[in-house]
């Protein structure tokens, strides 16, 4: 969702479908090469990332019938592309892209960050140097305002960047000192925007205008791949090996109002809404906090752990597991079930709800699910 807070209030997606049956299955494509990236949807026009030690690549597919429109290979200026842990689980492509439906930016853990227009010429790219980092990069783009934001942690010379996404140039680049897998959010407080970060120590809010720090507490611990949530002027990071946390910012202060220690995530991040707060766990648990005081109020176990994070529309929450299943549920103290929806292949991937329909990147598939109304 918008500003990767995990939201869409737009029209309800289907809250069933059978992929084996193809009911309420408008197609189902090969996806060419492998990445845990998420679709990204803009109108008619989808776009996803792919790669492997050989090729790294943008794709641009057709929304409506899941044709690839056109494909871009992003070279790398590296002598040898081969990156420490991408053969391993993060791989070449984890982070999202991001489009404001007249550019699209993607970022591959090379290091190479490239910009396209959205009928996939080429508008400028470079390298931001090989990550030093064990599993992969695999922080995701936020794209707003004309800037592309990208969060750089790594073990030494860690850096959050705002580049002009017409030109490419640096609006700003600020330092930072701690290496995460962590996405930026982007939350739109009402008095101000603030770009807000979590690393293996800190969650850090940015002026994402100036890149000035607006603030950061040290509250987290272990290795930080979830990424923070905001909801009700309320900030949350969660990491196994550490806590959940619930912030709270009052203009340049922030402060842990509270803590969770009991079932974390390691890869999901965490879902926010006014009353509660989510946490997607790797091996099977699915909690649920009083996002004001961390109380827990619920759990739920399903076979699988989940990589994906949920999605609310308001009145549903989605919740994609590793195995496939889609988990539908409705928010409420009580776990309440709508729908066990198995994809028939795995996933790591969010998937994107967009205009009433889901599209979700399984293992080897790229699947859009709808009425057709």
């Amino acid at each position: 969702g918008a500003g990767g807070l995990g939201h869409t209030l737009l029209k309800q997606p289907p809250l069933e479908w059978d992929v084996g049956a193809g009911r309420n299955v408008l197609w189902k494509v090969a996806v060419p090469l492998p990445g845990f990236s998420s679709p990204v949807v803009w109108g008619k026009r989808l776009f996803l990332t792919g790669g492997d030690a050989t090729v790294r690549k943008v794709f641009c597919f057709d929304a409506e019938s899941g044709a690839i429109l056109w494909e871009k290979e992003v070279a790398t200026t590296l002598d040898n592309p081969l990156i420490a842990g991408a053969d391993g689980h993060a791989g070449y492509a984890a982070a999202t892209p991001a489009t404001d439906g007249n550019y699209v930016c993607a970022i591959f853990a090379t290091g190479d960050l490239a910009c396209f227009d959205v009928e996939g010429n080429a508008v400028w790219a470079r390298n931001l140097g090989r990550p030093d980092n064990h599993y992969g990069h695999s922080s995701s783009l936020i794209l707003e305002d004309g800037r592309v934001f990208v969060q750089f942690d790594q073990n030494s010379n860690s850096k959050l960047y705002a580049f002009e996404v017409a030109t490419g140039e640096v609006a700003w680049e600020t330092g930072r000192s701690v290496i995460s897998w962590a996405s930026p959010i982007l939350a739109h407080t009402g008095s101000r925007s603030e770009l807000i970060l979590a690393n293996c120590e800190t969650v850090d809010a940015y002026n994402p205008q100036t890149g000035e720090q607006l603030w950061s507490v040290a509250c987290m611990a272990g290795e930080m791949g979830p990424s923070p949530a905001w909801a009700d002027g309320l900030v949350f990071a969660a990491n196994d090996y550490a806590r959940a946390v619930g912030i709270r910012a009052t203009g340049n202060n922030a402060q842990v109002i509270w803590e969770f220690d009991e079932d974390l995530p390691d890869a999901a991040s965490p879902l926010a809404t006014a009353r509660y707060l989510y946490l997607p766990t790797s091996y099977g648990f699915l909690v649920c906090l009083d996002a004001k005081t961390g109380e827990k109020i619920w759990d739920a176990e399903f076979d699988y752990g989940f990589e994906a994070s949920p999605i609310s529309t308001g009145e549903y929450i989605y919740a994609l597991d590793k195995g496939g299943t889609m988990h539908i549920f409705r928010p409420g103290d009580t776990y309440t079930s709508v729908a066990d929806i198995p994809l028939g292949e795995k996933s790591g991937s969010t998937p994107a709800l967009v205009e009433g329909r889901i599209y979700i990147r399984g293992e080897e598939h790229l699947f859009c699910i709808g009425t057709g109304d």
